[in-house]
């Protein structure tokens, strides 16, 4: 029985791109709210819905007194429409920003 061993394929030199893993990776939570803020505040309130939905802590970040005081201290404030909604059933209000609605 005649058996050949087929020689092995040769291997690319190339490194393959991979993502890092999400472990290794770099997160935006990791930094101190503090610069997450400044950033935060320099971003239009237009993109803040969109934002909210990354995290709760983003969500509250989002919200918070500190933001707005931030927008204020660089002069990035805007003026934009709240909208409140009651439910006499419930005696419940809540406010609403329309999202992407800013006032010139």
């Amino acid at each position: 029985m005649n058996l050949q061993v087929e020689p092995p394929e040769k291997k690319s030199k190339r490194k393959k791109k991979t993502s890092p893993s999400p472990s290794t990776s770099p997160s935006f939570s990791l930094l101190p709210d503090e610069i997450i803020v400044s950033c935060l505040a320099l971003i239009s309130r237009a993109y803040y819905p969109r934002l909210s939905i990354i995290s709760k802590s983003f969500w509250s970040l989002l919200s918070s007194k500190q933001l707005y005081t931030a927008r204020s201290h660089i002069g990035s404030t805007e003026q934009c429409l709240y909208v409140c909604l009651s439910d006499e059933r419930y005696q419940s209000r809540q406010w609403f920003v329309p999202a992407g609605l800013t006032l010139i």
